[in-house]
């Protein structure tokens, strides 16, 4: 009887990974449904138009200077 006892884990384990996985589930649905399809979407509405892809904005931020300067990784300040 000990033999088949130390096979079966607790119901207290099984309860505990259920939950786990319960978990985890949800947390990979927020983050799915809350931060990663919003933002395809923003990319999808700002560099998609009817014509198709548009690189025109690409090509505005990195003109601008206002842009350049923000990113912090700009060592010569004279020019921000």
């Amino acid at each position: 009887m000990t033999t088949s006892s130390r096979q079966d884990p607790p119901r207290r384990w099984r309860r505990l990974h259920l939950g786990l996985i319960a978990y985890l589930i949800v947390l990979v649905w927020f983050i799915i449904a809350f931060m990663i399809v919003p933002n395809i979407e923003i990319l999808k509405t700002v560099f998609f138009s009817k014509d198709g892809f548009s690189s025109e904005l690409i090509q505005k931020i990195f003109t601008s200077q206002r842009a350049v300067c923000a990113d912090g990784h700009n060592n010569d300040r004279r020019h921000c």
